[in-house]
């Protein structure tokens, strides 16, 4: 109850710092005890003892949680917190960045998730860092080509037929490669919607099928549009 949770405040507002740090180990291991622990809690718990390892990993696993529930915006401002967590040269930093970029790219917020995957492929060798290397540029060029179908169609009160026509009209200075294909982008007109892709890590066009880039290795494409019904809050 809102009584309750005063109680609650007013006590811990008054606390020392040591009996402070006690009181969220405390509850830590009781949430952690208990048959489906929170994670999100324990991350809060942990950090609040100052259990800075137990509060990376707690806060990961909610991270990667929320990925799995969809909730990419919420996933990402997770891993952010892991990484400001992290010194610029631990091991597990690449893989974080690349979870974080994932996250950003399936939220919709593909500019952002461009440079995210810049950053990873820097703690990356060899062919995953070529691959984050790809997938930053063509996030970076799905964001461009979103913008110019967008504003084609409110000047113009319709969609493009093809990404021929956005060149054509000035919007683009040219059609976006898809560095996974031989060819560009995908673009197709759905009603009075597009979808925009990239065939991903199979390198073969699905159609538009949805996929995150891990998964299009097994199948289905890169989408960057529609992105409303694959963004989620928590």
């Amino acid at each position: 109850t809102v009584y309750h949770d005063r109680i609650r405040e007013t006590v811990v507002a008054n606390m020392t710092a040591e009996a402070l740090e006690a009181w969220h180990a405390k509850w830590a291991d009781i949430i952690k005890s208990s048959e489906h622990p929170d994670v999100d809690a324990l991350a809060k718990h942990f950090a609040g003892a100052g259990n800075t390892a137990k509060t990376l990993d707690y806060t990961e696993r909610a991270a990667d949680r929320a990925v799995a529930g969809l909730a990419f915006d919420y996933a990402a401002t997770l891993y952010k917190q892991v990484l400001a967590l992290l010194s610029e040269t631990a091991p597990r930093r690449g893989s974080i960045l690349e979870k974080l970029g994932q996250a950003l790219a399936d939220a919709g917020r593909s500019r952002e998730a461009a440079r995210v995957f810049v950053k990873a492929a820097g703690h990356h060798t060899g062919k995953e860092r070529v691959d984050l290397g790809w997938r930053a540029k063509t996030q970076d060029r799905a964001t461009e080509t979103i913008l110019a179908i967008l504003a084609y169609k409110a000047d113009r009160s319709r969609l493009p037929r093809s990404l021929d026509d956005v060149v054509a009209k000035g919007y683009l200075m040219k059609v976006p490669s898809d560095p996974y294909s031989d060819g560009p982008l995908g673009y197709r007109v759905l009603d009075e919607d597009f979808t925009l892709y990239s065939v991903g890590a199979n390198f073969s066009d699905d159609g538009g099928v949805a996929r995150s880039w891990d998964q299009t290795k097994g199948g289905g494409d890169k989408v960057f549009w529609p992105v409303a019904d694959m963004a989620g809050e928590m």
